[in-house]
């Protein structure tokens, strides 16, 4: 019996049906998808249509801002140009320091300064932000 079976689904008769219900159930896939996008897209270009007629931005390229000049650019200073600058097609740094050399900028500039001027710069501190600190005026860049 299951002998027969397999006799009949192999051969050349129900190779040939099996091609045919295969090529069928593609066809039936591929004009979905397309009655699916023909619909889509009907209903974006009146909804587009619709929208721009009320004033509304579809564009998206319209809605990114211009790019800023470099002299108004601050992450463009010199100071935080290493850490936008990647290798290409990577989130590689070139300046591999740059980082480190930005986060330990406060900590090194005031490690620094004389000892009246960081006298000074402890009473911008206020107490009780003095109190959390315990005397080190180090933690009060890290909040």
């Amino acid at each position: 019996m299951v002998r027969r079976f397999f006799a009949c689904i192999f051969s050349r008769r129900g190779v040939r049906a099996m091609i045919f219900c295969v090529v069928a159930l593609a066809t039936l896939i591929g004009l979905f998808y397309a009655v699916v996008n023909w619909r889509g897209r009907r209903a974006w270009d009146a909804y587009r249509r619709d929208a721009e007629s009320r004033g509304v931005i579809v564009d998206f390229a319209k809605l990114i801002p211009p790019t800023i000049p470099d002299d108004q650019n601050f992450a463009a200073t010199p100071f935080f140009k290493p850490l936008f600058d990647f290798e290409p097609g990577t989130q590689k740094w070139r300046d591999k320091e740059a980082f480190e050399r930005v986060t330990k900028f406060g900590s090194m500039f005031l490690s620094e300064l004389p000892s009246e001027k960081q006298d000074q710069l402890r009473t911008v501190i206020s107490k009780e932000r003095q109190k959390q600190m315990n005397g080190d005026w180090r933690r009060s860049w890290r909040r």
